[in-house]
């Protein structure tokens, strides 16, 4: 009977808190500083002078986060330790499930196939990835950390359901987030794709420390090889795409002559290319060190006379260019 009335005030903790519990309030009292979280009668049993004092720096919201994440944890550690712990983590598990998944919802994040994204014009595609970009961020930075933050206090006292937890949490949701550039990097050829390409491993990338920070324990490991599998087809498809890109000019069967001195079609089209891909010069470096397209021939160094970088190594994307 004393167990069932844990379980529902459980329940109406999380379910009465959700505002205060969501991902980016819980990140923020992390990163406020805000630790008092740990013993809610620290907080209770202040005088009116450490009270005043406190709240310059601890929010109204962030209070009463504090207050509801030390009854969590409190509930959580007597239901464990009298035998009720598979019940009490059931219920943290579909709650928060259920938070993280809405999360990704609001955030434009949407479950998709690969010939859903074969089919999809490039206009609104490029329109998906552009959302992804700003959404991945929030997703890594808010909403993954805050729910990490929360199951580590939750369930401090046993590291196997903290990790447990969080990983039953997340993994769905985070494997379909890092899974969509790798789904782009298959799209079928599309020349202009090789910015957004460059622009999806430019945000893994950054992100990256945070996502093995994130997601350090074996049971979410999944959740970091797919998102370094994503990293990692990307940057196949931009330097495929650069190949193809030289390929294309070494086999033009363009005949047509220009008058009066003009500038041939395909010199246009091909040095506005170069120029584009100029802007993403450092990431694509990166790129292409990485996974230096084959067959390029070595040339002369009168390519790379310029007084600013003599004695310095040539960056990998500069020979690449320079070559086509």
């Amino acid at each position: 009977m004393a167990m069932k009335r844990l379980e529902n005030e459980f329940y109406q903790i999380l379910s009465s808190n959700r505002e205060q519990l969501d991902p980016e309030s819980v990140s923020s009292l992390s990163s406020n500083g805000s630790g008092s979280f740990d013993d809610e009668h620290e907080l209770v049993s202040e005088d009116e002078a450490e009270m005043k004092k406190a709240g310059e720096s601890i929010s109204d919201l962030e209070r009463v986060s504090a207050l509801a994440m030390s009854d969590l944890k409190a509930i959580a550690e007597c239901m464990s330790s009298s035998g009720y712990g598979k019940e009490c983590v059931k219920i943290y598990k579909l709650f928060r499930k259920s938070i993280v998944d809405r999360g990704l919802y609001l955030l434009g994040i949407e479950k998709f196939k690969s010939s859903q994204i074969n089919k999809m014009h490039w206009e609104a595609l490029e329109y998906t990835i552009k959302n992804w970009l700003n959404a991945v961020k929030i997703a890594v930075k808010t909403l993954f950390t805050g729910e990490k933050i929360l199951c580590d206090h939750v369930f401090s006292a046993s590291k196997t359901i903290k990790e447990a937890c969080f990983a039953e949490i997340t993994m769905e949701g985070a494997k379909n987030l890092f899974r969509f550039p790798e789904l782009i990097a298959k799209k079928k050829e599309v020349p202009e794709r090789i910015f957004r390409l460059i622009e999806l491993h430019e945000a893994i990338s950054e992100l990256w420390p945070e996502i093995e920070t994130i997601f350090n324990v074996e049971l979410t490991s999944a959740i970091k090889l797919q998102a370094l599998s994503s990293l990692h087809k990307v940057a196949e498809s931009v330097c495929t795409l650069l190949t193809n890109f030289g390929s294309s000019i070494q086999t033009d069967s363009s005949k047509s002559l220009v008058t009066d001195g003009g500038i041939h079609p395909l010199t246009r089209s091909a040095m506005s290319y170069i120029y584009s891909l100029a802007d993403y010069g450092g990431m694509l470096s990166d790129i292409v060190a990485e996974h230096p397209p084959p067959g390029n021939s070595p040339l002369p160094e009168s390519c790379f006379e310029n007084p600013t970088f003599i004695d310095s190594p040539k960056p990998a994307v500069s020979v690449h260019l320079a070559w086509l």
